[in-house]
């Protein structure tokens, strides 16, 4: 009795093994693809609106993230420029200050000793736990 030799059931098994090798290299790239996709960066969400009133700009906090007394707010008047800590001096009132915080429907009043009707004020706040730029406007 003669043996013969079938090869059949091996390219069988090649082409099952093949198939099984790309399922299993393509579940990787994608897994790989969305789990080791960087988080986005912490922002500040907050809106401020700022207004003039005489000789004061008023930054009223309407809502959004509480924010630090060491936020630093930037004031951009005719052609000086004033730097200041929120939680520094007479910025916002005692009250405000309690908890550290500024907070929804709180108010900074930053006082001139000229009347601004006629300057170009521009004022930027910066929340320094994120680094971010939380208000920037031309008033």
């Amino acid at each position: 009795m003669k043996i013969k030799k079938n090869n059949d059931a091996i390219s069988e098994m090649l082409g099952s093994i093949l198939l099984l090798i790309i399922a299993v290299v393509s579940f990787s790239v994608i897994h790989a693809n969305i789990l080791f996709n960087p988080f986005p960066d912490d922002q500040t969400y907050v809106t401020i609106v700022g207004e003039i009133k005489g000789k004061n700009i008023t930054l009223l906090h309407k809502g959004g993230e509480s924010l630090s007394l060491q936020t630093k707010a930037i004031f951009e008047i005719g052609e000086d420029t004033f730097n200041i800590t929120i939680g520094e001096d007479d910025y916002l009132s005692n009250k405000f200050k309690a908890d550290s915080l500024w907070n929804i429907g709180e108010s900074l009043i930053f006082k001139q000793a000229n009347d601004l009707d006629d300057l170009r004020v521009k004022v930027t706040v910066i929340d320094v736990k994120t680094n971010c730029v939380v208000m920037s406007e031309l008033l």
